[in-house]
């Protein structure tokens, strides 16, 4: 595993709820949720309810998506399990919406289809590079 420190976690009281609740929660198989382990070893590290629980609720109920979209999003990034809502979610979402004048099904959208979006910077990867192409090619900010 690529987070050598689960090796100190207790299985009973940390790694076992962890995987059922993701388990159960995510509607994931055996092999999804290993592939899930795999590409993201630190959500063994991360809370249930200071971390997994309240990222996975904020969002379904901030980009209304279905568990099974939920689901999807997980499988295809990971490491969002591992992501502050209000530090990095949250100003995402909320900057995604407001700079590229996005309605919440375009945003649902986007997000379902390019989920890595989720993980970019604001400061230094979303903002310059939207900035450098309205500049550079005349766009709209509904363009």
């Amino acid at each position: 595993l690529g987070n050598p420190s689960v090796l100190n976690y207790n299985v009973d009281a940390s790694l076992a709820p962890k995987l059922s609740w993701l388990t159960s929660s995510l509607s994931l198989t055996k092999a999804e949720l290993k592939r899930l382990v795999l590409r993201f070893p630190n959500v063994l590290s991360c809370s249930i309810d200071n971390n997994l629980a309240p990222t996975t609720d904020w969002l379904k109920s901030n980009l209304s998506l279905s568990d099974s979209e939920l689901k999807s999003l997980v499988l295809r990034l990971p490491s969002v399990l591992g992501c502050s809502v209000y530090a990095n979610l949250a100003p995402t979402i909320d900057w995604l919406k407001a700079n590229l004048s996005l309605t919440k099904a375009e945003l649902k959208k986007l997000v379902l289809r390019f989920p890595n979006m989720l993980s970019y910077s604001i400061d230094a990867n979303l903002a310059p590079t939207t900035d450098w192409l309205k500049s550079n090619l005349s766009l709209s900010d509904s363009e």
